[in-house]
């Protein structure tokens, strides 16, 4: 057995034409049997000759209308196309097309043998629906003969259309010599009658037993073709079916009938009975696949797109867009469209939607990923990766040994990892010399949960130098500010058809259609497609046919009930007992699960007969990949609406009991499983799995939901509906306001905070007011607020000591160590992360080792002590990697860059840096890239490349600002008013380093105070303001000497130096940077400018005095330097322009 286009396993050769050969395959994805057949690459050429080169443009566009035709075809007596595109072999592509297979079917003429006339005839009948839908589309088949006509439990399956063309343009000597007409000799044009007369040859079979022309004599066939009459007294049929067989087979085209209803009509009428009733499985086929009508503009911008991704690969425009518009406007239509023309040009297409039901998490994911994993390699850790988003994974990949657990890491590291492995999976579905693009389409994303949409808006961000297009559409009416969470998207807003385009689209549906029409469907629809349709079905509902609609007196409105009614008049038409298993599907969800619904079966009908009558009255339909759903979510409601209170909730127990019975272990369906208990009205059964849900949710980073969960669960213990201990309260109090936290809401997580404390407190529960104490100390953390994040741990940690609790111990000594570091106490800082590291290492924790690790090496190196910083880096590293975790790896990179940076190692610094952002971009740690942006910014300031500089900056800026990141914004302000002072803007940087300032101060971090008085000094020296300058170096050696800052202490006597000597005195600005040059804590950009100050004093300065002064900068402590440097002066009185 071998694969075929990464997804099908094939098995044995069913049958072999022309045009190609079909195989019975496997689809890995659905494990069903399917039926593929793959297109011959040889062709007819224009002088007859026969080619193999695919290449040829004409000959492409072929196969792209052929595979178009097949995908929109659904008709009950056509078989459905399941998928189609073109696998790529070597250097070539080779044209597929996937069936559904039908192991027990027989031809028509087998099948009819032993039948009577009336349902032979009946047989015939239905080949005909088929040809009638066909035509009206302007296709027709070419290849009409038994082995295409198959019937399955009585029902005609036409099929193998690879030889169907337009009738506008069909001519050739395509189809099977025993059933082709004579103009397909003569290569004369084709028509709806040549496809009749292949109907009218089996008509003689299936009646007389026998071919009515020597088939057995290949050019006396012919002959018998051009120019024989058949023997119509072999069949033993009524004379008015010999002469309709008659007409059928006229030799001339014009002789024949001109379309399938009048042969319809006419074998009824034969028979002497009425033609048969229009079923709604044939409305249907009309009605749902519709021409192309309307989009053509945004369309041709989708397809701009696609071409200039498959020209240009590595350009980052246009890769990503939000297709919007109110329900029911023609989205999915458009993305449709979109997809067949992708995949004719050699993309692969993979597709996820949401759905309005309580979401699972990562919803929109799971079918994207399933497929993925089939069409590339994974291996067990990404498996494992995988199956935290899709639960269900190991569907796809049998035998493969999961690791049952992988490494636990944060929500926010845990994300990094999970998009780590989606950017690998892509890229190698996307290398190669022939790989194609990737399309990834995704629908209705309004339902999905906040964690899909972060993972979505992240997932651009690391795809963006990756073949990869995005697509994903959303109801603007039902959210209305989506559009904002997506701000590198491209937006396609879509508007309602004008009066032209529904005149079109209603002339695809129904043939001609006057202007009187024309005007109602407008007038009742408005131009939105859904409304149209359903205006369409009522009005063939009251005249019976299609056709039939505007041949009579029109209804002065159709929409006055609304389209909800309307919806709740087709539902009507289900059968009852098959309206009961609809309930229980709407209350499951619009996506239908088959292992649920047929879960328990007790009724009459089988499954497919379920499924045969609700997809009949259009209340189902298939979607891409074989999947069944609702066939819109407003006729799902209408279903929930229509079933009284009790009915509902006892839908919703039995929902949810399925569940446990078919997914007793799936982690994905506890917030489902929640839901379902919820409307049963069961609390305890809600509760059991809001406490399982509410962790997983953080754990997935859906943070929104989690606090949602928690709020839930709270609700029930506060109204007394569940009994729950105090601790599992205060625990649903800390899990919330974490979740508050993490979604960036800092105010109300403080709150929350402060609850869980007060409630713990007075319940005695030592672990929650620990645990409360930890969230306050983070969340002051997080926002910079650093004395009262360590009062915080500080208290924690005494706590979780007592009671031993030695993780969140060690987690709280790291918080220590943490904010030790940033207020300037470093030697407290070292302490307490060697005492939170002896525990980690304990207790085999390789995430805290790493980051305290980390910690330890920012400490040494803000200390000059450059080889200890490096080591800690390097060990951090190791401990990363053992657990996989990309983003730690990334932090280290950028320490090491840091590291080299302060050395004046500027190109290694840039290498680190560019290391580290790579990874960030890949995982999509949109905080560690505004970090790495920074430190490139700071290298190439160094280096002089100012422009690099601000570029780098700037996006750093605007990164940070759309995080709300208070201290990197901070920061990024103080490198651009250094920028300025470049630039000589000096009034620009005074106005960036002073918001720095107040930023600064702001969140407490006094390092960073101490950077902006030292460059607002700058600044002020700059424009001459020298007592403001002075005063800002000053403000700026005392923090720093607090602080133990020396790189900042170092780079403040260098440019009080410069100021003193613009003052004239030379001497003492000679003794400090002779001092700075010679200290070996001196970043190297400041001992580069105090060297270059030095040669130059070495020329102006009289020798005596210069050597005499330089000998004293290198003996002279820097504390004596220091109390030089610092000055007295009020800063009431400074004023940078005086």
């Amino acid at each position: 057995m071998s694969i075929f286009s990464k997804r099908y396993l094939i098995h044995e050769q069913l049958g072999s034409g022309g045009e190609g050969v079909i195989f019975r395959a496997t689809d890995r994805l659905t494990t069903k049997s399917v039926a593929i057949k793959r297109v011959r690459l040889e062709h007819e050429t224009g002088d007859g000759s026969r080619s193999t080169q695919l290449t040829n443009a004409n000959r492409k566009l072929q196969i792209a209308h052929e595979f178009q035709t097949l995908a929109s075809l659904r008709h009950p007596n056509i078989i459905s196309v399941l998928d189609y595109g073109f696998a790529v072999e070597g250097n070539e592509h080779i044209p597929y097309f996937v069936m559904e297979y039908l192991p027990d079917a027989k031809s028509i003429l087998a099948a009819g043998k032993a039948l009577s006339l009336e349902k032979k005839i009946d047989l015939l009948i239905q080949m005909l629906q088929a040809l009638q839908y066909l035509h009206q589309r302007g296709i027709l088949h070419r290849d009409l003969k038994p082995a295409n006509a198959l019937i399955v439990h009585g029902q005609l399956k036409l099929l193998d259309f690879g030889l169907s063309a337009y009738l506008a343009k069909a001519r050739g000597t395509s189809g099977t010599l025993p059933y082709m007409p004579p103009e397909y000799m003569q290569d004369e044009p084709l028509s709806a009658a040549s496809d009749l007369y292949s109907v009218g040859i089996m008509g003689y079979e299936l009646l007389a037993g026998r071919h009515p022309f020597r088939v057995d004599d290949p050019s006396g066939l012919v002959m018998d073709i051009l120019f024989a009459e058949p023997n119509f007294e072999a069949v033993p049929a009524p004379t008015g079916i010999l002469q309709i067989l008659e007409k059928l087979l006229a030799k001339a085209p014009s002789d024949r009938y001109q379309n399938a209803e009048a042969v319809i009509l006419a074998l009824s009428a034969a028979l002497a009975q009425p033609p048969p009733p229009e079923t709604e499985a044939i409305r249907e086929s009309f009605l749902r696949q519709a021409s192309f009508v309307g989009r053509e503009t945004e369309l041709k911008k989708l397809l701009t797109s696609l071409e200039r991704l498959l020209k240009m690969p590595h350009l980052p425009d246009g890769r990503a867009w939000l297709v919007s518009g109110e329900s029911g406007v023609g989205k999915s239509r458009l993305l449709q469209e979109f997809r067949a023309q992708a995949l004719v040009r050699g993309s692969i297409v993979i597709q996820g939607g949401s759905f309005a039901e309580h979401p699972s998490p990562y919803q929109f994911w799971h079918d994207p990923l399933r497929l993925l994993a089939v069409l590339t390699p994974v291996d067990a850790a990404q498996a494992s990766v995988l199956k935290a988003l899709v639960p269900d994974i190991e569907r796809v990949l049998p035998g493969m040994p999961f690791v049952l657990e992988p490494m636990p890491l944060d929500g926010q590291a845990n994300k990094s990892r999970m998009l780590a492995v989606l950017r690998t999976l892509f890229q190698q579905l996307t290398q190669g010399e022939n790989a194609p693009p990737v399309i990834l389409i995704l629908e209705d994303i309004q339902w999905a949960g906040s964690e899909s949409l972060a993972l979505l808006r992240d997932f651009q961000e690391v795809v963006t130098d990756l073949p990869v297009m995005i697509l994903a559409s959303y109801h603007s009416d039902e959210a209305p500010n989506l559009r904002q969470h997506f701000p590198h998207f491209a937006s396609l807003p879509l508007a309602r058809l004008n009066a032209m385009e529904v005149m079109v689209l209603s002339h695809a549906m129904l043939g001609q259609v006057d202007e009187k029409l024309a005007d109602l469907l407008f007038r009742e629809t408005e131009g939105n497609v859904l409304f149209l349709i359903e205006t369409i079905r009522t009005l063939a509902g009251e005249t019976g046919r299609l056709a039939e609609i505007g041949k009579g007196a029109l209804p002065a409105s159709v929409r006055a009930v609304g389209v909800e009614t309307l919806l709740a008049r087709r539902l009507e038409r289900v059968p009852a007992e098959a309206h009961q298993l609809l309930t229980f599907a709407a209350v499951l969800g619009r996506k239908l699960d088959p292992a649920l619904l047929q879960q328990n079966w007790v009724w009459r009908m089988s499954w497919d007969q379920w499924l045969l009558m609700v997809s009949n009255a259009a209340i189902i339909h298939w979607m891409e990949g074989n999947q069944i759903a609702f066939a819109h979510e407003t006729l799902r409601r209408v279903v929930l609406n229509q079933l009284p209170p009790h009915r509902l909730r006892a839908l919703h127990a039995r929902a949810a009991e399925a569940i446990e019975t078919v997914y007793p272990d799936a982690r994905g369906y506890w917030g489902k499983l929640a839901f379902h208990w919820r409307e049963a009205g069961m609390p305890e059964r809600e509760f059991h799995y809001l406490t399982l849900a509410g962790p997983q949710l953080i754990q997935t980073s859906a943070y929104r939901e989690a606090v949602e969960t928690y709020a839930r669960g709270l609700a029930l213990i506060d109204s007394g509906q569940v009994q729950a201990p105090p601790a599992q309260r205060a625990d649903f109090l800390t899990q919330q306001a974490a979740a508050f936290s993490s979604l960036g809401e800092h105010e109300q997580a403080t709150l929350a905070f402060q609850i869980a404390l007060a409630f713990s407190q007075e319940h005695g529960l030592e672990k929650g007011v620990a645990n409360a104490y930890y969230g306050l100390a983070k969340n002051n953390d997080l926002l910079g607020h650093y004395q009262q994040a360590q009062n915080y741990y500080g208290q924690a940690l005494v706590i979780f000591e007592h009671i031993h609790a030695e993780k969140h111990a060690a987690d709280s000594r790291q918080g220590l160590g943490r904010v030790a570091y940033h207020l300037g106490s470093f030697e407290e800082a070292k302490l307490a992360y060697h005492l939170s590291l002896e525990t980690f290492r304990k207790l085999g924790e390789k995430q805290g080792e790493g980051s305290v690790l980390c910690g330890l090496g920012d400490t040494a190196r803000v200390q000059g002590e450059f080889e200890r910083a490096k080591q800690s880096y390097l060990d951090a590293q190791k401990a990363f990697q053992a657990i996989g975790n990309r983003e730690g790896t990334a932090i280290v990179f950028n320490n090491l860059g840091v590291l080299a940076e302060n050395q004046g190692a500027y190109e290694e610094a840039i290498a680190w840096h560019e290391k580290s952002l790579a990874i960030k971009r890949e995982i999509g740690a949109r905080q560690g890239i505004a970090i790495s942006l920074s430190n490139l910014g700071v290298v190439h300031y160094s280096l002089k490349n100012f422009e690099t500089s601000r570029r780098y900056t700037e996006e750093t800026a605007a990164l940070y600002l759309a995080l709300n990141d208070r201290q990197g914004l901070a920061d990024s302000y103080n490198n651009l008013g250094l920028l300025d002072i470049y630039m000589q803007d000096f009034h620009q940087a005074s106005e960036r380093l002073t918001q720095a300032l107040q930023l600064f101060e702001e969140i407490g971090d006094q390092w960073g105070v101490s950077l902006a008085h030292l460059n607002l000094g700058k600044v002020a020296r700059e424009l001459k303001a020298n007592l403001a300058a002075a005063w800002h170096f000053s403000e700026a050696l005392q923090l720093a000497k607090i602080l133990k800052l020396d790189s900042v202490l170092l780079q403040t006597v260098i440019e009080h130096g410069l100021l003193l000597a613009r003052t004239g005195d030379c001497p003492q600005a000679i003794i400090q940077l002779s001092h700075a040059y010679h200290n070996p804590k001196t970043p190297g950009y400041e001992r580069h400018l105090a060297g270059e100050f030095l040669t130059q004093a070495e020329t102006e300065v009289p020798e005596a005095v210069y050597l005499q002064a330089y000998a004293t900068g290198q003996t002279q402590p820097l504390e004596e330097i220091i109390k030089a440097v610092v000055s007295p002066i009020n800063p009431a009185t400074t004023n940078l322009d005086t």
